[in-house]
């Protein structure tokens, strides 16, 4: 099984890089359907490789998957 959310990136400070979850009604179909199942949220990371950081960019909404992990 796998949950998809999508957030908003709102804080890329060197390495650290926060998101949330935002959505408008008015701009899209599909938030109001990733608002009824996730209507808040925040999560914050700390990236130490740069070209992992280039490609994020503050403003842009990303989609975020969890699936579980395999034990090893």
């Amino acid at each position: 099984m796998t949950i998809r959310c999508k957030m908003v990136c709102t804080k890329l400070e060197g390495g650290k890089v926060a998101f949330e979850c935002r959505y408008d009604a008015e701009l899209c179909k599909e938030d109001r359907s990733f608002q009824t199942a996730t209507p808040w949220g925040t999560v914050e990371f700390q990236i130490d490789n740069p070209k992992a950081i280039e490609q994020l960019e503050v403003g842009k909404a990303y989609y975020f998957d969890v699936s579980p992990a395999t034990e090893s």
